[in-house]
């Protein structure tokens, strides 16, 4: 009887690309700053960092002495996770951002010219409409305005010598603070940590 020899050929294993090479790093250099009871993970050029225990959410803005008691979460609250998304590109040069910028000025300021909107009383943003026609023209202005948005190029908000980022915190508006008080230190902590670590990275 013949013997048969199954030889298997062993195939090296794929390489890991440079975008996950870099994925990697930046996430090792994240996960060493990180205190404990938070995560990052990364994908795609991108990372997510992440507080494990849950937050409470509340708008500070005009709220009351009170509204923030230490025994429990503050009225109109939501709880959630508070997580950064940082999207990174190669490093965007002076005019790129330049160019973006003023593409983007050109266009909001189209539309603020369109709907006359200097004419409109206005404070820090909020406008206060007197009449019926400068009601209409600035839920106009407001609608064209958010609708714009989507044709605005993003602009990095952060870069290091080779990279340029685009930051999320999990602050969805201004004035959004977090609960409890010691959630809120950490937060703060934990974002200034990421970006020193994002600026320094190479």
């Amino acid at each position: 009887m013949k013997k048969l020899f199954l030889l298997f050929t062993m195939l090296p294993a794929a390489a890991p690309s440079f975008a996950q090479q870099t994925d990697s790093l930046l996430a090792d250099s994240i996960a060493r700053i990180l205190p404990n009871g938070w995560t990052v993970t990364a994908k795609d050029n991108r990372l997510f960092i992440a507080r494990l225990d849950s937050v409470w959410f509340y708008n500070a803005i005009n709220a009351p002495v009170d509204v923030v008691p230490s025994d429990k979460p503050p009225f109109a609250s939501m709880k959630g996770v508070y997580t950064i998304e940082v999207r990174y590109e190669k490093k965007w040069s002076d005019k790129a951002v330049k160019s973006a910028l003023k593409s983007n000025s050109e266009k909001l300021n189209a539309v603020y010219v369109k709907y006359r909107m200097d004419s409109i009383p206005n404070k820090m943003g909020d406008y206060a409409p007197r009449n019926e026609d400068e009601k209409k023209r600035v839920e106009a202005y407001n609608k064209e305005c958010a609708e714009l948005q989507k044709q605005l190029i993003e602009v990095p908000n952060a870069g290091s010598d080779k990279y340029s980022y685009f930051i999320k915190s999990g602050y969805s508006f201004p004035g959004q603070e977090v609960w409890p008080n010691k959630a809120s230190s950490e937060v703060a902590e934990v974002e200034t940590l990421v970006n020193k670590t994002l600026r320094n990275f190479k």
